[in-house]
């Protein structure tokens, strides 16, 4: 999908959310209920979140700038760490409404309508959750990822208090109306909790292990012979745009010419995979006698020593900061065992 597409879809998400808060808050009205009370003010964080992540796509797509040579897309980590702290903190207000209802009771009232309203709510997050989701993993935009688990969980915990009012209505046991939102309000802090450490993360550059393990896939099954080595690569994403850097080694014979092709070839071949908003600056080597062993290369004046075994590329062995004829670290050794 493309940048626009993307967020026209966000737009949707932010009204959904409006309308459903409008849902869950008329039931809280009829009903006084404070499991559809705190279902309502989940909502007000997926408002807050779907608002603050319209407005920070509408940032991402802008073009490169002198001021941001990388882009923009970073903001979506914001946003997504914006939409953690906001679910976070209505977990909390939840727990203390239900603490101080706990001394001071409040009898909720007709219940089988709010029963119905959770149940309604719960099966249009579901749906639009599971949408967002797909949306967001094929576009690779963290805001919608962020808003499709966000609302996915939304209808999960929506549908835990749609269950706690039916029990509620089919046992009369009106305290259970107080212990699902208690369940709730928990679920929902450790949710927030987990959103904001790995937004933190992504601000921070934390390598993203299926990318790179999808992306060390594809050049073992594609590689060629004059791609003698492969090293130091580093993968990062901003946004939905992707930026790698890798040394790769070629031929020591090769002119300068030559040389451009491979890193064009390899450069448009990553790009074709990954997607069109991937960008590389690949660093050229020529190769040293001790990769010869290694080095598959047919029509060479220059080899001096017979191939021997060829090397397996991982993401371990593609991330070292050395070629690969020389001897790992322990920790590399480890690196390499986990692969």
């Amino acid at each position: 999908m493309k940048k626009k597409g993307v967020i026209t879809f966000q737009k949707s998400i932010f009204l959904l959310s409006v309308v459903l808060f409008a849902l869950k808050l008329l039931g809280w009205l009829l009903t006084q209920s404070n499991a559809l009370l705190s279902d309502a003010l989940e909502s007000t964080a997926n408002i807050a979140a779907a608002l603050f992540g319209f407005l920070s796509l509408r940032t991402a797509v802008k073009p490169k700038d002198e001021d941001h040579p990388y882009g923009h897309g970073k903001i979506e980590f914001v946003a997504a760490t914006f939409e953690g702290t906001v679910i976070t903190l209505s977990g909390i207000m939840i727990l203390i409404k239900v603490v101080y209802n706990f001394f001071v009771p409040e009898l909720p009232e007709n219940l089988g309508v709010g029963m119905v309203i959770s149940w309604l709510a719960g099966a249009v997050n579901g749906v639009a959750g599971f949408w967002a989701l797909r949306v967001g993993q094929r576009s690779r935009s963290a805001v919608l990822k962020s808003a499709g688990l966000h609302l996915l969980s939304d209808a999960v915990s929506t549908a835990g208090v749609a269950l706690g009012l039916s029990l509620a209505v089919l046992t009369h046991w009106l305290i259970l109306d107080n212990l699902t939102a208690l369940v709730f309000g928990l679920v929902l802090g450790v949710m927030g909790v987990r959103m904001v450490r790995r937004s933190i993360h992504d601000i921070m550059d934390r390598a993203d292990p299926e990318l790179l393990q999808r992306l060390a896939r594809f050049l073992e099954e594609n590689r060629k012979a004059e791609w003698v080595d492969i090293h130091n690569l580093r993968l990062i994403k901003y946004g939905s745009d992707i930026h790698i850097d890798a040394h790769v080694t070629v031929p020591f014979f090769y002119t300068l010419q030559q040389a451009h092709d491979v890193s064009e070839d390899l450069t448009r071949k990553m790009s074709e995979h990954l997607g069109p908003n991937t960008e590389s600056f690949i660093h050229l080597d020529p190769c040293l006698p001790p990769l010869c062993q290694y080095c598959q290369m047919t029509e060479c004046h220059g080899r001096s020593a017979p191939f021997k075994t060829k090397i397996k590329w991982t993401p371990a062995l593609l991330q070292r900061n050395a070629k690969h004829h020389k001897a790992p670290t322990s920790g590399e050794i480890q690196g390499l065992h986990d692969e």
